[in-house]
């Protein structure tokens, strides 16, 4: 039945997991300026799926609202992380991507009155818009739609004032059949079923190889419990070795060796051999 849950993990992990070929990686760049925008007209770029686009925001991008909000120290700020396929649209004669940014004052991130403010970045010449987008749902004259209820509309200028560092990855997504998919998934659960019999058998060989060694009496023998280590010492051997009665005698921060010793009454237990290992 494990084997069976497995199996069908894998096949449900590779069907749902897009494959894609990593085709280009630039160096990082710049935001260098902005450009002028309030005039030309924006559409929205009907996705290509197969055409994959990761940008890695190195260093985030600050913009300084012009007018009003110039004064009053708000900015904003499309935050580093790698954003995955951006949406895309055509500005004039640009190509350009829609980065969504967040308000800020006094470095400090703000609700932005609950408007959804997007940044237009042409990523041929690394020039921002120079005006900011907002994104919202209302049927009324905007300045492009990528939907029925979604648009965007123009709001206020911008002015670059941290250009940022930005890393542009481009690929090609390769479009895998079914039968693929399933030759694909059979042969890593048979792969996984090997691993996990090596490991039960190369696991068998060390038990059976050192529980003699476990056995003797005064062997001092190590267990890792979470963050404790525990240090004990063999005190007799049941039949065939199958159970020896230990007595716990130490215990120590597991990853801290030059730690103090940790407080511990010893105590006699028997225990499976196969769960402590000898000490170096």
């Amino acid at each position: 039945m494990r084997h069976c849950c497995t199996a069908l993990v894998f096949i449900l992990v590779l069907a749902l997991t897009p494959v894609s070929a990593r085709a280009d990686q630039e160096p990082p760049r710049a935001v260098v300026a902005t450009f002028e925008s309030s005039s030309a007209a924006l559409s929205i770029a009907a996705p290509n799926p197969e055409d994959g686009l990761r940008l890695h925001i190195n260093k985030s991008i600050d913009l300084k609202q012009k007018g009003f909000w110039s004064i009053t120290g708000y900015k904003l700020r499309i935050e580093r992380g790698v954003i995955s396929d951006p949406r895309r649209a055509h500005l004039g004669n640009r190509e350009v991507v829609l980065l969504k940014a967040q308000q800020y004052l006094d470095n400090r991130r703000t609700d932005a009155g609950g408007q959804d403010t997007w940044v237009a970045l042409d990523l041929s010449t690394m020039e921002v818009a120079g005006r900011a987008l907002n994104r919202i749902e209302q049927d009324q004259r905007f300045a492009a739609s990528e939907g029925p209820k979604v648009h965007f509309k123009w709001i206020y200028g911008l002015t670059l004032i941290d250009s940022g560092e930005v890393e542009i990855e481009r690929f090609r997504r390769v479009r895998v059949s079914r039968e693929d998919q399933e030759a694909q998934s059979r042969r890593s659960y048979e792969a996984y079923v090997a691993r996990e019999h090596d490991k039960k058998a190369r696991d068998k060989e060390v038990a059976e190889r050192t529980r003699p060694l476990k056995s003797q009496i005064g062997a001092r023998l190590c267990q890792t419990k979470g963050a404790i280590r525990l240090v004990a010492f063999t005190e007799t051997a049941g039949v065939g070795n199958k159970r020896i009665q230990l007595r716990v005698q130490e215990a120590w921060e597991a990853w801290k060796p030059a730690a103090p010793r940790l407080p511990l009454t010893p105590y006699l237990s028997w225990e499976d051999p196969d769960h402590w290992e000898v000490c170096n």
